[in-house]
């Protein structure tokens, strides 16, 4: 079977804006969490094991004030979420980058990652979580570190709806 090669203009075809919290972030940690469960990372982690500390996880990662997610969406309807970016605004770092199957390989998760890239210049950019695509997201020149993911130090677990493009 022939697979077509569908082209977008990323200027018209999608809009980045900032996260909605009330709307987005049960999408955000639903899609995360089950991407993520087939990695070489948590496919022998015990399902139990896996959705409770990594929910917690990914909560510490978005309550932290220099974090960030970037939302990609239909421009016609700004509640179709396209995919996302997790991130730090401070240091080269990328938490999680999603795009849903049917958006995938039309160059989204590399427009999100581009944009990140604006903000640092040339330097080497760490992720955090690695998936089954590793061989193709490894090209982008970033460097795997797990070790990167910090704590908050005071507890508090506040969202941060901050975007930059």
């Amino acid at each position: 079977m022939k697979k077509f090669k569908v082209k977008i203009d990323l200027d018209k075809d999608v809009m980045v804006r900032p996260v909605n919290p009330e709307q987005d972030l049960l999408f955000i940690f639903n899609s995360w969490l089950k991407s993520y469960r087939n990695s070489d990372f948590a496919m022998h982690i015990p399902t139990d094991d896996y959705y409770s500390n990594h929910h917690h996880l990914i909560k510490t990662i978005i309550s932290q004030p220099n974090n960030n997610i970037t939302i990609l969406c239909d421009p016609e309807d700004p509640n179709h979420i396209l995919g996302y970016s997790v991130y730090n605004s401070v240091e080269p770092i990328v938490y999680y980058i999603y795009i849903k199957h049917s958006f995938r390989n039309l160059g989204l998760g590399r427009y999100l990652l581009e944009s990140i890239r604006k903000n640092f210049g040339d330097v080497t950019i760490h992720c955090t979580h690695k998936n089954k695509n590793w061989r193709k997201i490894k090209k982008l020149n970033l460097v795997y570190n797990p070790y990167l993911i910090k704590e908050l130090s005071d507890g508090n677990t506040k969202t941060n709806t901050n975007q930059t493009s």
